[in-house]
């Protein structure tokens, strides 16, 4: 089904207006895990995506890059180490 924002778009696929009861579910989807109680919605965010990672490398990525925050927080703090 083309429309005018498709047309303006570019798009192959419609855009769709879903009606808000929709996501009448959205904490048994978000905070629940069901994948079928409501839409889950990706917005913008979507396009950044370029690959999937292992788990284990997203959090040692995570982990890496929080030590370096530290590490450069406690630098401009002017103390040697970051307080436990």
């Amino acid at each position: 089904m083309k429309n005018r924002m498709t047309e303006l778009l570019g798009v192959k696929y419609p855009i769709v207006q879903v009606p808000m009861s929709e996501f009448r579910h959205a904490l048994d989807l978000y905070f629940g895990g069901d994948m079928e109680a409501s839409i889950a919605l990706s917005g913008q965010v979507a396009g950044r995506i370029d690959r999937v990672k292992p788990v284990a490398q997203v959090i040692a990525e995570t982990a890496a890059e929080f030590e370096a925050c530290v590490a450069d927080l406690t630098a401009r703090d002017g103390r040697e180490s970051a307080p436990a």
